[in-house]
């Protein structure tokens, strides 16, 4: 209070784009690569503090139970194409996503858009384990109007004591 600061925010991790909060279940389950993972305690404790409670919700799906129906797939591809990202130039690829990203969740309560320095500072550490079709954007009359990246869940490579794909990642 004596520096000014009127409210906190507590729960943001460095997702690319969009992590906040602090997990409230399924403590029981392996985390993925990119996941928010916190303490049971964390909750309570902000709780006890006064915080103010936001509930947001994560929806899972395994990819073999995806099964949209083949007319859903050919008019998905008659309304648009699809490319995937360059990493061999990478900047002007992560100026796209980074703009896509800021104005997909721009009205998202507690997003902050990003530079187009910061977008990179983010994605510059992930290109040794990514490839190109990591990061595809959907053009509509050629024009990108949309993004997919998508990962594999790195700690699944990890030994499983560890549970950290940042062990991998940084040797």
């Amino acid at each position: 209070q004596e520096l000014g600061v009127t409210k906190i925010l507590a729960g943001i991790n460095g997702h690319t784009s969009y992590g906040v909060g602090f997990l409230d279940n399924r403590y029981n389950v392996a985390n993925p690569f990119d996941g928010v993972y916190s303490q049971p305690y964390y909750t309570e404790y902000f709780a006890e503090l006064g915080f103010k409670r936001h509930n947001l919700s994560t929806y899972f799906m395994r990819l073999a139970d995806f099964k949209p129906s083949p007319r859903t797939i050919a008019k998905i591809y008659d309304e648009f194409t699809f490319r995937e990202i360059n990493l061999n130039n990478l900047k002007p690829g992560l100026r796209l996503l980074g703009e896509l990203i800021n104005a997909t969740l721009i009205d998202t309560p507690f997003f902050f858009a990003k530079s187009e320095a910061e977008w990179y500072d983010l994605f510059k550490s992930l290109k040794p384990i990514i490839k190109n079709e990591n990061i595809i954007f959907a053009l509509k009359n050629g024009r990108e109007i949309g993004y997919l990246f998508w990962h594999h869940n790195y700690n699944q490579l990890t030994d499983k004591n560890k549970n950290s794909a940042l062990m991998l990642i940084s040797k």
